[in-house]
């Protein structure tokens, strides 16, 4: 069996390994060629999708309610702070960890449109002028 230290951690993990075991001692079972009541495999096969599919929702669940707690935080942030540039960091931090991506950048679109770049950038055909053409928000994969 499982000792302490390969014990599975999250819900989902455990019932991936439940399901599992329900698969082996199906296995088992028919490799022994043992008379079992009419059904038992059957369940067992139901028993061990079942426990994968509610692993995977568990799992989707838990996902989303770790986004839901980063949005509070970030919530939190925006409502305490009047300093522009700690919620930027702040919120970049999150959206960072929450996508799993190595880094992210905001752009900041004027209300009144100018070709005014701050600090002198100069934005090309890139995802910075879909920005502010579409003045939406923009995520796309790191390019390899």
């Amino acid at each position: 069996m499982t000792s302490e230290n390969t014990r599975p951690r999250t819900v989902h993990d455990q019932l991936l390994a439940l399901s599992a075991l329900a698969g082996k001692v199906s296995a088992d079972l028919e490799a022994h060629k043992l008379k079992l009541p009419k059904g038992t495999a059957d369940d067992l096969h139901h028993l061990k999708t079942t426990l994968e599919q509610v692993g995977g929702k568990i799992e989707v669940f838990q996902r989303e309610h770790s986004n839901m707690l980063a949005l509070a935080e970030i919530g939190q942030v925006i409502n305490s702070s009047l300093e522009l540039d700690e919620v930027a960091r702040i919120v970049m931090d999150n959206i960072v960890r929450l996508t799993k991506a190595e880094r992210g950048f905001l752009i900041f679109a004027r209300r009144k449109r100018t070709d005014d770049h701050p600090h002198g950038a100069q934005l090309g055909d890139g995802i910075h002028q879909l920005v502010r053409e579409e003045r939406q928000p923009h995520c796309r994969p790191a390019r390899d």
